[in-house]
């Protein structure tokens, strides 16, 4: 059983829910009529461009000239009558949701130069529980390629003055000194209560000491910082070089789709890789390295930011697997009894079903030995967990006869390709010679999460 859409014939958070789920009880698309939909409407934002463009140009808001490839990866939120959306360059749009006329933009003027990424996975809704008939009573937020948050009105997208300075938080503050394109914003926040809560994308595979990966609690009406989760081993304090940095740098992030518990106050992360991706020798030590927390999902007190537990999907993670998915929340019946679960899918294709107040498995979870390498300076995890059920959702097995090519000489330089490389399960650790990471680090699974029916 899926937690309730709220909103019923709305969509009001990027999973349909705060615990995502992606459900709605809407009846009115059926099997039987689907295949007679027609085009209501569309709404072009004009910020999509690939990479068959060029470099002459493209329209960006008011400004013309270069963009870089940008990805539509947005999931659009529809709250009262109003359907919202961020696009690759981060300018907000409001729609009237059942005819597609444009009701406001906004644009935050995102500098795409330096920008590694541009792609935008949503935006959030909050909505003030006594309204008092003022503006920014319902609030958009929005986090940008840039690294700020912002938060818009609802019903005109002016800036909400009040939040932060001018509407707006950098979360670059505290980082210390890093490369302005490696951090920034990609996924929408979350809502729990009044609080807005955002993690970060960092660009993981450049160095060792990247951005931080720190997730950040803040008021959603003043935009105060009411507490931050850094994601140290247990016990450890941040090495701080400048009088700029208040959290480490190159922990693990959390660029992905963070879920939200509105009865229990728990705020669920789904952790990325630590820096760099494939090669792990300089994080420190199996049980207490800048790792310990990645490629996990993390419980955090929704009050305080305090882990309550994490569980970790694939230990001391050298090939860029992270953690991807919005952890999913639903309900399950056992012996008699309700039990609060979690679903956390997996670039392996594993899907780890959990109880969510303590991040037990609902089913046995197999620690088996896996395969060491031999790189200089490197360490390895002697093991990784693989859940007994449900089964996985890719293929776990790559052989030459698994290639494929357009021609024969195509398929036969690939088999040998494959032939040629190390290759001892999904796990097979990078290695001079030359592994084959398969499952990719695409995945497998990556944002998108599952649907509870």
């Amino acid at each position: 059983m899926a937690g309730p859409a709220h909103g019923q014939k709305q969509w009001q958070s990027y999973g349909g829910s705060p615990g995502g789920g992606h459900y709605s009880p809407l009846t009115q698309i059926t099997p039987a009529n689907v295949a007679e939909l027609e085009l209501a409407w569309e709404h072009r934002s004009g910020d999509f461009r690939s990479a068959r463009e060029g470099a002459a140009g493209s329209k960006f808001g008011e400004r013309d000239g270069p963009r870089p490839q940008s990805a539509m990866q947005v999931t659009p939120i529809v709250v009262d009558d109003t359907l919202y959306y961020c696009t690759p360059f981060n300018r907000v749009f409001a729609l009237d949701a059942a005819s597609g006329r444009q009701r406001w933009v906004y644009d935050p003027g995102v500098e795409t130069d330096p920008v590694a990424l541009t792609n935008c996975r949503g935006v959030s809704s909050w909505k003030n529980p006594v309204p008092a008939g003022q503006a920014c009573d319902h609030r958009i937020f929005t986090g940008t390629l840039d690294g700020r948050l912002i938060a818009l009105d609802g019903a005109t997208g002016k800036p909400c003055e009040n939040f932060g300075r001018g509407g707006e938080i950098d979360l670059r503050e505290g980082l210390g000194e890093h490369v302005r394109s490696e951090y920034g914003i990609t996924s929408p926040p979350a809502i729990l209560g009044d609080l807005v809560i955002t993690g970060a994308m960092v660009l993981d595979n450049r160095r060792r000491d990247g951005p931080g990966g720190v997730v950040r609690a803040f008021d959603v009406r003043s935009g105060e910082l009411r507490w931050a989760w850094d994601p140290l081993p247990p016990g450890a304090d941040p090495e701080l070089a400048d009088a700029g940095q208040r959290y480490q740098k190159g922990t693990t992030n959390v660029w992905s789709i963070i879920s939200v518990d509105t009865k229990r106050k728990l705020v669920f992360v789904p952790t990325g890789n630590s820096t760099p991706d494939y090669y792990g020798g300089l994080r420190g030590t199996l049980d207490k390295g800048l790792d310990y927390y990645s490629s996990s999902v993390v419980a955090l007190d929704g009050s305080s930011g305090k882990v309550v537990w994490h569980f970790q999907a694939v230990h001391h993670d050298l090939w860029d697997y992270d953690t991807p998915s919005q952890p999913t929340l639903y309900e399950i019946g056992r012996d008699g009894k309700t039990i609060p679960a979690l679903a956390q899918p997996t670039k392996m294709g594993h899907l780890f079903l959990l109880n969510r107040e303590t991040g037990e498995p609902l089913f046995p979870v197999e620690e088996r030995p896996v395969a060491a390498g031999d790189v200089p300076g490197e360490y390895y995890a002697p093991t990784q967990p693989f859940p007994s059920l449900p089964g996985t959702l890719v293929p776990e097995t790559i052989t030459p006869d698994t290639a494929w090519g357009l021609t024969p000489w195509e398929e036969s330089a690939c088999r040998d390709r494959i032939a040629a490389a190390r290759w001892q399960g999904i796990f097979t650790p990078p290695s001079v010679q030359g592994t084959i990471a398969y499952p990719f680090q695409g995945g497998g699974n990556n944002w998108g999460s599952p649907a509870i029916d």
